[in-house]
């Protein structure tokens, strides 16, 4: 298991910009972040290009009209699944 974090944004569209400054506040460059819902609406955030581990539902990434960053990783619930397991510490931001 790691010790870094999984941060799981959830939020609506019109918090999700107060969410990545508090995020950009807390995190690491090595902690991991799922966009769900309409944060994936800030795939192409500038706040989120230094990240290396971001990740996005497929059944969310249709939501987003512009193609993602090539460094956004697609994932599958089974995807998801097996991430979350190799973290000791997940959190929701909504």
């Amino acid at each position: 298991m790691s010790d870094q974090t999984l941060y799981f944004i959830q939020s609506e569209f019109a918090k999700t910009d107060m969410i990545l400054n508090q995020l950009w506040q807390m995190m690491s460059l090595n902690d991991s972040i799922v966009l769900f819902a309409d944060a994936v609406l800030f795939a192409q955030d500038q706040r989120l290009a230094a990240y290396p581990y971001l990740y996005i539902l497929k059944q969310d990434a249709e939501l987003n009209p512009i193609p993602l960053p090539s460094h956004i990783q697609q994932l599958n619930y089974d995807d998801l699944a097996n991430l979350v397991l190799h973290f000791t510490r997940c959190i929701s931001l909504k």
